[in-house]
Formats: C-alpha cells, structure tokens, sequence
C-alpha cells in the first residue's frame, strides 16, 4: 500500500474518531446535568416537605390551643374568679384545667393578664405575677383586637407557640387569655413522619448567654455556648447532629447562606436543609436544620453515570475499530486500483509505441490516459468517488471471470464470483440512492417544471421496472386508459423516478406470481394521481408510521431486497419539490396501494395560458402553484376577466415579451435586492416605459426591492399574497394611460 492511499484511513478516521468522542463527551455531560438536576429536584422538594409539614404541625398546635381558650372563655368559674381579682381562686379553679392541657395536649404556658397587661396569674408558675408583658404577639392582639398567635424565643432562648385572644365575657372585656407551648412536639413528629433529623439553632445575638444557659440546665440540656461562633443548639433529635454539618453550618450573621448542602461524612453522604426561623415579629433569629441519609441515592446516581459513561465508551470504541477495518479494506481496494492503473499505463505505453504511425489511436490512448489521471485526483477529493471506483474495479473484474472464454471459472467457483458482483451490484444502488437523497437535500438537484404527458411517465417508469418484475415474478399490469388525454406541471425525469420506485418496491416486497397495477386519474380539478397496487403481504400497522424515515426497511432487511431504505424517502422529497403529494393505504395481508399526485397541465397550451394578441398581464413565477392562484385570479376579474399570459422561468417571461409587449408586468421574486434590481433592468429594456409593473416577494425582501421603484415598479406587494390587494393593484396597473 503506498503512502498516498495510506493517507485516506488518516484522513477520515481522525476527524471521525475526534467528532464521535466530542459528541460521546456532550451526551455524557447532559446525562450527568439531567440526573444531577434530577437529584437536586428531589433534595428541594424534601426542603419543601420538611418546611410545609413543620408549618403544618404549628398551624395544628395553634388550633389546639384556640380551641383550648375558646373554651376557657367559657367556663364561668374562671371568669368568677378573674372578675373578683381572687388569685387563689382564679389559681384553685384554672390548675386542674392546665394539668388537663399539659398532659393531652403539651400546653406549657397558662396566663392571665389584664386590661393593661399587666400579668395577674401565671398557672404554670403562680410564684410570678405583676409584671407588664410586652411580647409582640400581646401587643398585636391589643392593637387589633382580635385573637393572635406566633412563635415566639423565650427568655430562656426556647421557641414557644403563645396564642393570645381578648378576654370578653358577656360582652365584658376583662384582658387578655394566653397560652403556649414548646415546639419540641412538632418537630418530633415532622422527624419522624418524613425520616430525618432536626435541628433548631439561634443566632448568639439573639439571645443573652447566661439567661440561656440557665435555661437550658433547667431543661435538662447541654448548653454549648462555644460550639459555634454565631449559633446555639437549642433542640436535637435523639440521634443527633452530623459531624459533617456541623463543620458546615455555621455563618456570620450577615452572610448570605445556601438553602442546601451535600457533604461527605466518612462513608456517608448527607442532605442538609437551612430552613430560616422567623419569630412571630418577622425577625430572622435561627435555622431548622434537616438532616436526611442520602447514599442510597449518591450511589445510585454513580451507577448510572458509570453506565453511561461506560456505554459511551463500549461505543466509540466499537465505531472506532469498525472505521479502522473499513478503510483498511478501502485502502487495500485503492492501492489494488494504483496496481491496476500503473499496469494499464505501462499497456497504454506500449500501445502507442507500437501505433505511432496512426495518430487517431495516438489521441484517443492519450484521451484515456488523462481521463484516468482524472479519475483519480477526482477519486481523492469526494467521497463519492472513493466509494465509485473500487466498486467499479470489483464488478469489472469479476465480470472478466466470469465471461473470459478464453480461461472459464471452475463450476465451484462460479457461485462466489456471482455472489461478488450481486453484492457489488448492492452496493453501488445503495451508494447512487445516497448520493441522490444528498442532492436533494443540499439543494444540488434543480427541476425543470414543464408540462408532461402521463401516458409517458407511465411508460418510462415500466419499461425501467420490466427486468426487476422478470426476476421475481410479478406482473406489471397497465390500466391506463386516459393515459394519453392527461397532463401534469412536473420534472420528467423526477415523475419517471417516482413511478419507477413505487413499481419496484410493488415488485420486490410482492409475492411469486403477483401483480403490480398502475393507474392514473384526475382527482379534484387540478391534480393528476398516478397509483401502483400490489396483492403482496402488505404492511403492519405498527410499521406504517415509519414508512417514509430514510434507512428503516421496516423489519424486511434480511430479505433478498435490493436498496437502502431511501427509495420512498426519495420519492417523497421529489414530489413536495414537484409542488405534489404522496401517500399509501395498506392492509396486511391483502396488500398496498401507493400514490402520488402532480398539478395537472393544460395540454392543448404545454401549460401556458397563451395569447397570440392583445396581451394585458404577464406573469412570471417559477412555482406551479402560484401560477394557478394566478389564473384563478383573472378568471374572477370584474368586471372583464383579464387576458393573462404565464411564464414558469424568468427567462421564458423575457422571450414572451420580445413577440408581444404586455401592458404591465407582475414579477414574483424571492432574488436578493441587487439580482431583482439586474432582472428588472432586463424587462425595462423589453417593456414600453408606460407599462407598470407589480413585484411580489417574502418579506424579508422588502426593504431591499424600494430601490426598484425607479425601475417602473408600481407596487411592491408580500407573500403569502393578499388576494384584494393584488385585484386592487392590477386595476390600477390597466388603468394607467398607455
């Protein structure tokens, strides 16, 4: 192999290889932000659970207790003894009803407080009295007067729930009734519902140390004052707090905190949730923490990542290899076309030392020669080339072995050369069927759009399909009676082409012994419809959507079945591009029917609406479609129908003008604004300067054709086009003075 082909493996696989890993690399990371993202989803509405469920268990505390003072209010006991200012009493009657709320219902806080607020009994703690309360939840219930409640941090640096409500009795307002409780409960019961672990820290300012330290002794607790620099632990859970966060958790007071975390805590990996406290003043004085064990999940979202990342690489790889081996072969086909070519050459040299004296057979070995050198240089700029010729040096020489008089192939070796050259055969229809599709799609193929007689479309595709139906024994049935009397605005070639690839897929997906029937009839009043049907095993239902995607042969690969799958997908583009239509019907078992339908052409005028005199509009559009609109337009016209002339090619439309001058001209455009301005330029020159003329184009188009109003363009209109307004401007064209 010399290093020239050596250079087509390097030259392909690298960039191949490079573009394959870029894009393995981008799926890996968008499956990596995707399950990330997934994660974190789950996280925040575990946030949202723990901060709703603790809202939840508050909201139902302070529904305890307002049903707790609504029915203080009424016992007449208390108000007795309130009204009388009869401590004792008030204490001997409101005790037992406390005890009730403290062990049913975890009520820690009882009062009695007077008009003033000042505080008259303190149940819980009957030592303290006199005092003025001023908590915010008092002072709001006495400015509204109405009942309120809220959290509220006690002296003791405690979160305590205090309902307070007006203390009316018969219509008498005798203070204010107030009651509390921890909120040690609730959180207990949000831990253990939703399975994690709480926390409630304070900032350090906001509580004074020595008064919380006494407190939390009392309560039996541990007062870490030094723990963290701004924060106190004032409740946990039985299981405490992480090592881990609470490394992580504490923050200046002013700073900024996330409202998530995931760390590391030896062989763990743990959620934490910052839930900001407010007190019932709207003042931001601590966190609820929320721990939650969060491996299970961390190591699932490993596992999959590795999947995908493993995936990613078991693929790329195998693509890899795969490409190495193919253009090894490739490579080893073209240094086998060099060895082939330096052998002619030295053949061809020999030729003309021995024909020097003729110089025709001179020029022509000369000819072959530089059409070889071509060969090959065009062989190793495209791609299509690089596949073309090693095909053509497989099929050239098998055939050689196969029909050499001279040296015949042994009778074991006829089945391998004949299997080659079907294989080659294969493949060089599936490279044109490629190549073909690319054209189309890049915009290569360009149509030329004239009127067609059906009758030969019809006999193109058939005599193209008459060898495909000999070989698998299907008839080609033709039921074309108006065949002949029918014309369609199409390409020729592109039409044969589509007929020729419905009859072929009607044969090879047919049975032995089958039909293959074509038919054409005029549908509507402006289409011609072409249809093949067969009485093959037709196509399953939950095929049929993919009948059209390039490359899907419909679970039919391992079939004796020529082509790639893009036939129809061909077909299809061909005809969108022809302004038609295409489609199927099928039942399994019975067979298909496929179609597809053209704009139909008048047949008497080859598709021109002509007028040897007295020409009023010409029309100039290369679109089938817009020439109908066109038609149907000075059809209707009021009250005289216009004498309208169409030309499909801007060329056409100025040889139209050279034989007959029209009175005014509408151009349909989708050029840019110099090549329009050029175009125009052209029809002045062929017009007489009175005739107007009206330009239609997109609309993006717009401000790049206003300079050709000085080329006699009366009226610049959009598309898609405004049927009065054209009507409206074609009146105004006819009505100028000639």
């Amino acid at each position: 192999m010399n290093d020239k082909a050596r250079q087509i493996r390097n030259r392909v696989l690298y960039p191949m290889s490079a573009v394959l890993l870029l894009i393995m690399g981008v799926f890996t990371a968008a499956a990596f932000v995707s399950e990330r993202n997934a994660w974190e989803r789950e996280q925040n509405a575990q946030t949202t659970s723990v901060r709703n469920r603790f809202q939840i268990e508050i909201q139902h505390s302070a529904s305890v207790l307002s049903a707790a003072l609504a029915a203080l209010q009424r016992d007449t006991g208390l108000s007795d003894a309130f009204k009388a200012q009869d401590r004792a009493r008030l204490l001997a009657a409101a005790r037992p009803v406390y005890d009730d709320l403290n062990k049913n219902h975890a009520v820690t806080h009882f009062y009695f407080q007077g008009p003033d607020r000042v505080n008259f009994l303190r149940v819980h703690q009957p030592d303290r009295h006199g005092d003025t309360v001023d908590r915010y939840t008092t002072l709001e219930t006495e400015r509204t007067g109405r009942p309120f409640w809220g959290l509220e941090l006690g002296p003791l640096g405690t979160f305590t729930l205090r309902y307070v409500a007006p203390y009316v009795v018969g219509g008498e307002f005798l203070g204010y009734l107030e009651l509390g409780m921890e909120i040690e409960h609730s959180l207990s019961a949000v831990a253990e519902g939703l399975d994690v672990r709480l926390s409630v820290l304070l900032f350090k300012d906001a509580v004074k140390r020595d008064v919380w330290e006494s407190g939390m002794a009392r309560l039996n607790r541990v007062a870490a004052w030094d723990q963290f620099d701004n924060l106190v632990t004032i409740f946990e859970d039985d299981r405490g707090m992480p090592d881990a966060i609470r490394m992580d958790i504490d923050r200046p007071r002013g700073e900024t905190r996330t409202e998530t975390s995931t760390l590391k805590d030896r062989d763990r990996v743990l959620f934490a949730s910052f839930i900001p406290i407010d007190a019932a003043a709207h003042k931001h004085i601590g966190y609820l923490v929320s721990v939650s064990d969060v491996t299970g999940v961390s190591r699932e979202f490993e596992r999959h990542m590795a999947l995908v990342a493993g995936l990613c690489i078991v693929i790329s790889l195998t693509y890899i290899v795969g490409l190495f081996l193919f253009l090894g072969r490739v490579d080893a086909s073209i240094a086998a076309d060099h060895r082939t070519l330096r052998e002619q050459d030295d053949q061809l040299r020999h030729a003309m030392a021995e024909l020097v004296q003729t110089s025709q057979t001179l020029d022509l070995a000369r000819q072959e020669a530089e059409l070889a050198n071509r060969a090959k240089s065009e062989f190793l700029s495209s791609m299509s080339h690089e596949l073309r010729t090693p095909l053509n040096s497989v099929l050239g020489f098998a055939q050689v072995l196969k029909y050499d008089p001279q040296t015949p192939l042994a009778p074991k070796q006829v089945g391998p050369v004949e299997r080659i050259l079907d294989a080659g055969n294969r493949l060089l229809d599936l490279v044109d069927e490629i190549l073909g599709l690319a054209e189309i799609e890049t915009g290569v193929l360009k149509l030329e759009i004239a009127p067609l007689s059906a009758r030969e479309v019809i006999a193109v595709a058939m005599d193209a399909a008459k060898s495909l139906s000999l070989r698998h024994d299907v008839r080609i049935v033709d039921r074309t009676p108006d065949a002949q009397t029918l014309h369609a605005l199409g390409d020729m070639k592109c039409a044969s082409q589509v007929l020729t690839s419905l009859l072929s897929n009607a044969i090879q997906y047919n049975r032995p012994g089958g039909e293959a029937v074509v038919t054409v009839a005029r549908v509507g009043v402006d289409h011609v419809r072409f249809t093949v049907d067969d009485d093959g095993p037709g196509i399953p239902a939950e095929r049929q959507q993919d009948l059209f995607t390039p490359f899907n042969r419909l679970g039919r690969e391992a079939q004796n079945v020529s082509g790639a799958g893009i036939g129809l997908t061909v077909a299809q583009k061909l005809v969108v591009m022809m302004d038609g239509r295409i489609g199927f019907s099928s039942t399994p078992g019975k067979g298909s029917s496929f179609w597809f339908e053209l704009p139909e052409a008048d047949a008497a005028s080859g598709g021109v609406n002509d007028a040897a005199s007295g020409l009023d509009i010409l029309y100039i559009d290369n679109l089938p479609a817009n020439l109908r609109l066109m038609d149907h337009i000075a059809g209707g016209f009021k009250p005289t129908p216009l004498n309208i002339r169409s030309a499909h090619s801007r060329e056409m439309g100025l040889k139209m003008m050279a034989s007959n001058a029209p009175r005014a001209v509408v151009l349909n455009s989708a050029l840019t604004g110099a090549e329009t301005q050029a175009y125009l330029s052209q029809l002045r020159a062929a017009i007489p300067p009175s005739a107007p003329i009206i330009l239609i184009c997109p609309p993006e188009r717009v401000d790049d054709t206003r300079a050709c109003r000085n080329l006699g363009v009366q009226d610049i209109l959009t598309e898609p086009l405004n049927v009065p307004k054209m009507i409206h401007s074609l009146k105004a064209a006819l009505d100028r003075p000639s």
